[in-house]
């Protein structure tokens, strides 16, 4: 399977690229920053991957069609882990990258007719604090964003919104998706790696299709 992942150069999704990489599946990284890439190319290497089966892609989910002058071609998946994170992230910082950045992807995969993987939050599932937030889970679009903005600060109203963002735009066009809910992602404080005995990723998985990969 050949595999599109935004957020490569991030902490999961380095070991994600890895994961996927040692499973035999072909890598592409959606990135915009040449130094991270080449921390990300130097961590596979130090892992002893074949780097035959990676390559990267120049993209940024700021920019209108993800900055891409022609579709990728191959891509049977995408994984979207990327997302902006700041503390004070102001709401237009938050929404133009951690909401449209994503349903732009969500378009690529659209366009490219491949499943769609992305990740939200456990809170999502809290439905008692998405009340207290303002949030109507049966009727998101009823939702006054602005005031949960406030409410919650930029990056967590963010994530919350494309999430719901995602769903609508999912359903709407039928799109082959699924969503990952991480609750706890525990690791080596420098390296990550757990011993499988130990490993702890929770997480609720919410699948429109079918399961994963």
């Amino acid at each position: 399977m050949t595999i599109l992942i935004t957020g490569a150069t991030g902490f999961i999704g380095k070991y994600l690229c890895l994961t996927l990489l040692q499973q035999g599946h072909e890598v592409q990284a959606l990135t915009r920053s040449q130094s991270s890439l080449t921390q990300l190319i130097g961590f596979l290497q130090q892992q002893g991957i074949a780097m035959e089966r990676f390559s990267a892609l120049e993209g940024d989910l700021e920019k209108p069609e993800l900055g891409l002058i022609t579709l990728p071609g191959r891509i049977e998946c995408i994984v979207h882990l990327a997302a902006r994170f700041a503390w004070n992230l102001p709401e237009h910082d938050a929404r133009h990258t951690n909401v449209t950045g994503s349903l732009r992807v969500a378009e690529l995969a659209r366009q490219l007719r491949c499943r769609l993987v992305f990740i939200s939050g456990f809170m999502l599932a809290n439905t008692e604090h998405l009340s207290r937030l303002g949030i109507n889970g049966s009727h998101p679009e009823q939702t006054d964003w602005s005031r949960v903005y406030r409410r919650a600060g930029g990056y967590e109203a963010s994530k919350l919104e494309s999430a719901f963002r995602l769903r609508e735009f999912v359903a709407r066009h039928g799109l082959d998706a699924v969503e990952i809910q991480p609750a706890t992602v525990a690791g080596h404080r420098s390296t990550g790696n757990l011993t499988p005995p130990n490993r702890c990723m929770a997480c609720s998985i919410i699948s429109t299709t079918g399961a994963w990969p």
